[in-house]
């Protein structure tokens, strides 16, 4: 419709149609990939060192924890680097610390 409420026809190509169409679908790629990268680089990770430190926690016992998957680590870009996110983090150690035998 234009600005008095008439319809216009357009006409196309198929070659023309299916180039608009590709187009767009490229667009919304792009646009959908862009919103899922900043969802993710939102997501505030913990180093070991931060983990250590709020945690307090050794590093051979956060390095046996990983090991034993009792808590959720992850490794973006399949780097050697251990990330973590701090809401995960306090979550599984408190499942740990419930699955311990109490005296």
């Amino acid at each position: 419709m234009d600005f008095n409420g008439q319809q216009n026809l357009i006409l196309l190509s198929e070659e023309n149609l299916q180039a608009l169409v590709e187009s767009s679908i490229q667009r919304a790629l792009q646009k959908f990939i862009s919103l899922q990268e900043h969802q993710v680089n939102k997501t505030e990770y913990l180093s070991i060192s931060e983990v250590v430190r709020l945690f307090k926690l050794t590093r051979p016992t956060l390095n046996k924890l990983v090991k034993s998957n009792s808590i959720r680590s992850y490794r973006p870009g399949g780097v050697r680097r251990i990330l973590f996110i701090e809401s995960e983090l306090k979550e599984d150690l408190k499942n740990y610390q419930q699955r311990l035998p109490h005296p």
